[in-house]
């Protein structure tokens, strides 16, 4: 990294990476959440946006994910209340298709931290 002709900006927590996320995007569009589990990085988020969209099963895990067992609940089966936000829960594969039926805005930001 030292090498490099500019040094990038080096953030040592997800809170600082988040806030210069929403430094650049456009707050007025909607921000896309793919796995919100319990809604913290979420809730976090929200503060700074209109709308969002989170999707999540909030039930299991599909598929092992490193030390945990497939079928382990990751979030009680609570979906998190946060104003502004619309939650769509079942699994990626069967929501999105359906979901991107219809044509949305634009998203501003999306935070991609789903389950395999």
């Amino acid at each position: 990294m030292l090498s490099l002709p500019v040094l990038p900006q080096v953030h040592f927590s997800r809170w600082a990476v988040f806030d210069r996320a929403v430094d650049l995007s456009d707050i007025s569009r909607p921000f896309y959440k793919f796995g919100v589990s319990f809604g913290i990085d979420l809730n976090n988020l929200m503060r700074s946006f209109n709308a969002c969209y989170g999707f999540d099963t909030f039930e299991w895990l599909p598929e092992t994910w490193r030390s945990v067992p497939k079928g382990t609940d990751t979030s009680c089966g609570t979906i998190p209340k946060i104003d502004g936000v619309q939650f769509i829960a079942d699994e990626l594969n069967d929501t999105l298709p359906k979901f991107f039926e219809t044509r949305r805005q634009k998203a501003s930001l999306i935070n991609f931290k789903a389950d395999p």
